[in-house]
């Protein structure tokens, strides 16, 4: 479960997504420049691509400590205080999640039926990567507050 909650499955998922978008881009700025004809779902495309790319690196990026984050106050606590403070942060955080997770849901079940102009997909499956991103990092920080609660550091990749 370690290695699974590591991410480290995403990365390669997230260099595809950043390949098929520069590859999207550069051939729109290529064949709009150079020939006089652009890409008319591009500019959509690009958009969603980097939607997914921002929300999956968010998981990836809590998976693995590097979201920013005020540690001064619970680095000078001492240890208990400083492990329940974490323990409340986790909490919070994971409240969060959970209530982003249910909204995002909601929101993919209400827009399946709305297509987008250029590419003609669901927006539905556009948005599916906000519950997808919310669920990843709800378990993610369900292990963390784990670990901490046992007196274990926190997943630093």
């Amino acid at each position: 479960m370690s290695v699974f909650l590591r991410m480290r499955w995403l990365e390669p998922v997230l260099v595809a997504i950043l390949a098929v978008l520069v590859t999207v881009v550069l051939a729109n700025v290529i064949g709009r420049y150079l020939f006089g004809v652009g890409i008319t779902w591009a500019d959509e495309m690009a958009r969603f691509l980097f939607v997914w790319l921002t929300f999956l690196g968010a998981v990836l990026g809590l998976a693995r400590g590097a979201h920013i984050g005020m540690d001064i106050v619970v680095a000078t606590l001492p240890s208990v205080p400083a492990r329940l403070l974490r323990l409340l942060a986790l909490g919070l955080m994971a409240v969060f999640l959970a209530v982003w997770a249910w909204y995002a849901i909601e929101l993919v079940q209400r827009s399946m039926t709305f297509r987008t102009p250029a590419l003609g997909v669901s927006r539905g499956y556009v948005y599916s990567v906000a519950p997808a991103s919310a669920l990843l990092m709800l378990v993610v920080c369900l292990h963390q507050f784990w670990r901490v609660l046992r007196g274990q550091e926190q997943i630093d990749a």
